[in-house]
């Protein structure tokens, strides 16, 4: 018998091809083959990274990958454009505690009047900074607050809210939605709130010039005259920061000043990451929008390059594999779509099956955790382009009035239907 040979790999250095045969934990932690496997999509190096630390490749059994490449002393296999993180990330996950996993109508109830009521106190500042006037950074900190209040009690409900404003193609929708993601990754690292309140104020900010007198500006002058009317209007420097660097990459190829790495002030970085998962999912330059967890994979295979490596990584952590809004085909045939993580076992979110074996659009969504479904063992195959036939707020509604009825004997499902309508 052939002697295995295996090398310990860090999980930030595994390559398509790899052939896994061991982890840092007991297989049935997770719900990965017990007899090892061959890396054939990003999405399994996501997901390994998501529960492992390191793990051991087999060598004989790793196809199209030389020994050379198993060394993990250095970042020598990394491409030329890569660059390496030169301080560690401080991060804080246990600071934050969500109430709960699972929103109830009332908790959507509340986040969709804190989303609202933030759009009205943007526009009003958005207004007064473009007039020339000085802004009390007490009202951006208060605007700034009700976000991040709400993000900080349930970051799910307030996640829903921002995936349902998919139809709002303006700049104020765009800033909302992006510092919405931005504030759920400030949390999930366990920054300070003033830092995250900070982070979502220059996210919804950042797009004051996006366009003038209905004309799109070039992005540099954009961002020039955005942070010259934020220095008029005595705004605090750190939130001019991810303003003025919210467009530059880690690797130094960005814009407007080329800066790189951690010269990039970490809020602006956190920020840049935010800003392209939402111009992915929610384009408003016409381009053709992907899945979310199309968008994570771009993020992920943008570490390094225009993204910190490290901070790739807790983004893609806190929003999941599959985010929520994934369509996705199960084993079985069905098209389901992701309304839950599980963040005990990311491969097996919570769904709502759509479409039968056959195709067949089913007339209410039929609700499945995969992480314990009854038997059935459907687990994703793969996930799925935009459906145009298919309503995300149906979903939604549908999930949660379904949750409503369970905890709270049904009482707010007509409610929920006139917030969605």
């Amino acid at each position: 018998m052939a002697e295995l040979k295996q090398k310990k790999v860090d999980v930030t250095d595994l390559k398509l091809g790899m052939f896994v045969s061991a982890l840092d934990r007991p297989w049935s932690q997770t719900s990965f083959p017990l007899q090892g496997f061959a890396l054939r999509s990003h999405r399994e190096i996501m997901a390994i990274r998501s529960l492992c630390q390191y793990v051991y490749i087999d060598v004989a059994k790793s196809k199209n990958v030389p020994v050379a490449d198993l060394d993990t002393k250095g970042m020598d296999n990394k491409a030329g454009d890569y660059r390496q993180s030169q301080v560690p990330l401080k991060l804080d996950h246990d600071r934050y505690q969500a109430r709960s996993n699972t929103p109830s109508s009332k908790d959507v109830s509340k986040a969709q009047k804190t989303f609202e009521q933030t759009a009205l106190n943007l526009k009003s500042i958005q207004k007064q900074i473009r007039e020339g006037a000085k802004v009390d950074e007490k009202e951006i900190n208060q605007t700034a607050g009700l976000m991040v209040r709400s993000a900080m009690e349930n970051p799910v409900a307030i996640t829903w809210i921002a995936l349902l404003q998919r139809n709002d193609e303006d700049t104020y929708g765009q800033s909302l939605r992006s510092a919405t993601w931005a504030v759920i990754c400030g949390r999930h690292m366990g920054l300070e709130e003033q830092e995250i309140k900070r982070l979502a104020a220059g996210v919804m900010l950042k797009d004051i010039y996006r366009t003038e007198a209905d004309e799109t500006l070039p992005e540099t002058m954009a961002i020039e005259k955005t942070v010259n009317k934020l220095r008029e209007a005595d705004v605090h420097p750190k939130i001019i920061a991810v303003v003025k660097y919210h467009r530059e990459k880690f690797n130094g190829t960005g814009k407007p000043f080329g800066a790189a790495g951690e010269k990039i002030p970490l809020l602006a970085r956190i920020a840049a990451i935010a800003t392209a998962y939402d111009e992915k999912i929610y384009p408003i330059d016409g381009t053709p929008a992907i899945a979310p967890s199309a968008a994570t994979k771009y993020i992920y295979e943008q570490r390094g390059r225009a993204f910190q490596e490290e901070l790739a990584v807790e983004f893609i952590e806190c929003t999941g594999l599959y985010p929520l809004g994934t369509l996705v085909k199960l084993n079985t045939g069905e098209t389901a779509c992701v309304v839950k993580s599980n963040p005990q076992r990311r491969l097996r979110p919570e769904v709502m099956v759509l479409r039968n074996a056959e195709g067949a659009r089913l007339e209410s969504p039929a609700r499945a955790n995969l992480a314990d479904d009854n038997g059935k063992e459907r687990k994703i195959e793969s996930d799925l382009p935009s459906d145009p036939e298919i309503d995300t707020n149906w979903i939604y509604e549908s999930f949660l009035g379904r949750q409503s009825s369970s905890s709270e004997g049904g009482a707010k499902k007509g409610r929920l239907s006139r917030l969605f309508a």
